[in-house]
């Protein structure tokens, strides 16, 4: 991950983790580095809580935060987090689809990072998953030219999560027509861990690039800056409630409970889609037909 590209590069390995006297001192150089690189207070905290997990399994015990300098770094991230998840309001979900439907028809001529932003926009609002297991997700290409998604959810759940994304009659907003052609452009992209590939860097794309190309997108729509990228689940959510689906089924497509989420993975397959199907409907205009890669 990140932090390990971070660690490695003076020629350390993750091993010297156990030879550190101070581990504290060398996560507040970590946060100060993420900070010179404008990660978001959410990012920072995400970050922490892996490194921390991290220290753990080397054998240290929980690092200590109470009253020393690490508390008060950490302390104002955790502020910020909390601040725009009470005031925040949620905006229309379908203005973010129009832009994908958009954006597909001049697909020939949006950057790559443009690119990459809408497929993390498309996925996260047809599956829920948050910004950092879109990006530690693999893709793999299933019959019938849908896809499935493999990630892993350290929130809740500590197991894996598999998202199977079919054809829907929406097809510029669907994460399957955003995918192909995504992978299309570069197919080392189905290498395990390598879905986010950036030809320009020759490396995958790091959680913060993520973020940053979801802005892009969201800037499109004039979405202020202060809406975090988190907020396109709330969208998500806000609108499945709108259209009448049930508790249960948000609890199944959110994965909220372990009960639905058990259900959704073994038993009931294709329950998804059809809530996805409405999730994509909104008022269209005439589209001019364009010829669009698949």
């Amino acid at each position: 991950g990140q932090f390990g590209t971070y660690w490695q590069r003076p020629g350390r390995t993750l091993r010297d983790l156990r030879l550190i006297e101070d581990p504290e001192s060398k996560v507040v150089k970590y946060i100060i580095h993420l900070q010179q690189n404008e990660s978001t207070s959410n990012h920072i905290v995400e970050n922490i809580a892996i490194i921390a997990l991290l220290f753990k399994v080397s054998g240290f015990k929980e690092i200590e935060t109470q009253g020393n300098i690490l508390y008060w770094i950490m302390k104002k991230n955790v502020a910020a987090i909390k601040k725009v998840q009470k005031v925040e309001p949620i905006y229309s979900l379908d203005n973010l689809l129009k832009v994908l439907e958009n954006q597909a028809q001049k697909i020939d001529e949006i950057s790559e990072n443009a690119l990459m932003g809408c497929i993390i926009v498309s996925t996260m609002i047809f599956s829920v998953l948050r910004l950092a297991e879109v990006m530690r997700a693999s893709a793999v290409q299933a019959e019938y030219s849908s896809w499935m998604i493999d990630t892993s959810i350290w929130k809740g759940d500590d197991g894996g999560v598999i998202v199977h994304f079919r054809k829907c009659k929406h097809r510029y907003t669907s994460s399957v027509f955003w995918l192909s052609t995504w992978i299309n452009k570069c197919r080392s992209r189905l290498i395990q861990n390598n879905l986010w590939y950036l030809t320009k860097t020759h490396k995958p794309a790091t959680v913060n690039q993520g973020s940053k190309a979801v802005h892009e997108i969201m800037k499109l729509v004039n979405i202020d800056l202060s809406y975090t990228v988190t907020s396109i689940r709330s969208s998500s959510i806000t609108k499945q409630i709108a259209i009448g689906a049930t508790k249960q089924q948000v609890n199944r497509f959110t994965r909220h409970k372990k009960g639905p989420a058990t259900v959704a993975r073994f038993y009931n397959k294709n329950t998804n889609d059809e809530l996805r199907e409405r999730l994509a409907t909104f008022k269209r205009k005439s589209l001019i037909n364009k010829k669009v890669n698949s």
